[in-house]
């Protein structure tokens, strides 16, 4: 794994004396240790160097695809998410839908009032659709109880708004097992 990320030089030094970019590079690749079949990212590119950033970005692309490991990014750049990973967003429900027709997920997140179908709507068609995927449904409605999702098909978890994605992560993680 060091030699995959450049770092096999770097074996003998104290973390603290790697550079920001090393750092980044080493968390990853401490990440991967034992090919998990789901890693989450925070931030993996934040205050990095354009080289850095360009060849961490392609490492963990290359990971994703080539390795079958399935990579969630949580990151406030929409931009480096597009970068690194399929990220579509759709403005109302038929979107969505239409969108699901054509590509691949490991999850989704929609809002419960979209414009169009709502969002118990979209998860009962995309379980019709792909029965194994994860749709964790958002609301800021107070008369929305969390045990609402039970029973709703295809629904894998309703989170209140607003929510961290701390939470959004440790729902994923408990939904699909990892």
């Amino acid at each position: 794994m060091l030699r995959h990320f450049n770092l096999w030089d770097e074996r003998g030094q104290l973390t603290h004396s790697l550079s920001r970019g090393m750092k980044q590079e080493l968390a990853v690749a401490r990440a991967l240790l034992g090919r998990p079949p789901l890693v989450f990212l925070d931030e993996p590119i934040a205050g990095l160097d354009p080289i850095v950033a360009a060849v961490l970005r392609e490492d963990v692309a290359v990971l994703g695809a080539n390795d079958g490991v399935t990579i969630f990014l949580i990151t406030h750049n929409l931009a480096e998410a597009d970068k690194l990973c399929a990220v579509e967003q759709a403005s109302d429900g038929e979107e969505a839908l239409g969108i699901s027709a054509v590509a691949t997920f490991d999850a989704v997140i929609c809002d419960l009032k979209i414009p169009g179908i709502d969002g118990w709507e979209v998860a009962r068609r995309l379980h019709q659709i792909a029965p194994d995927l994860t749709v964790i449904v958002l609301t800021g409605l107070a008369e929305i109880e969390a045990d609402a999702a039970a029973g709703r098909p295809g629904v894998a978890a309703l989170l209140r708004k607003p929510c961290t994605a701390n939470k959004i992560v440790r729902v994923i993680a408990r939904v699909t097992g990892v």
